[in-house]
């Protein structure tokens, strides 16, 4: 008789396990694989963000998204050596086409309609201009330079001084923001990233549609 019960829940409980087997019809779930919110890094490590520039490979369909004025203005202001010494570790604001020409951008701030307007007192200006826009450290969107989500760092631009600090943050969409810190002046100008970490030999490069700056020029 215990035998033949044994034999009854051994049987009860094999049943009930293929039960559970065969009535669930849900699929089975994927292995899950981890994708970063960070696109692929766009790297030309054999050139330097001058050489990029100037290349065919940073020719857009969209004028606006070009460099030529930024490239005009780096040879106007004698600034070439700061954009081409491989090895260099610093971060570049690539200002797009769309920073001179825009309403309230670089034109309007020096009052001309092209670069060749500018005399010897607007081309300091715009000099001190691009000075600004090129950092002395090495800035991507990663975490090692900005670890901290929405939250703002502080470094230093070619310009000495407290006139020369520039703050970025990336947001919780790796979004990068320059010069939105509450520590910098009110009159402070910033912008939002348009095209994050373009790796150079020389360093790393953002673009940008808007000149930024910690106070006026």
């Amino acid at each position: 008789m215990q035998n033949t019960f044994a034999i009854f829940r051994g049987l009860s409980a094999l049943a009930l396990l293929l039960f559970m087997v065969t009535s669930c019809d849900l699929p089975v779930q994927p292995k899950f694989e981890f994708e970063s919110e960070l696109g692929e890094l766009v790297t030309f490590e054999d050139q330097t963000v001058l050489e990029w520039m100037r290349s065919d490979a940073a020719v857009s369909a969209v004028n606006n998204n070009n460099f030529d004025l930024f490239l005009e203005a780096i040879a106007l202001t004698g600034l070439e050596s700061e954009y081409s010494n491989s090895g260099d570790r610093r971060t570049f604001l690539m200002l797009q086409n769309q920073a001179f020409t825009a309403g309230g951008e670089i034109f309007a701030l020096l009052r001309v309609g092209s670069l060749a307007e500018l005399d010897d007192a607007g081309i300091d200006r715009l000099r001190t201009i691009l000075r600004y826009h090129i950092v002395d450290d090495y800035v991507d969107q990663g975490a090692e330079a900005l670890p901290v989500l929405l939250t703002d760092y502080l470094f230093q631009t070619l310009i000495p001084g407290e006139e020369g600090i520039i703050s970025f943050n990336r947001d919780e969409r790796f979004r990068m923001n320059v010069n939105r810190a509450d520590a910098l002046p009110g009159n402070a100008r910033g912008t939002q990233v348009r095209n994050h970490n373009y790796i150079f030999n020389n360093g790393v490069g953002h673009h940008v549609r808007d000149y930024v700056r910690n106070r006026p020029y």
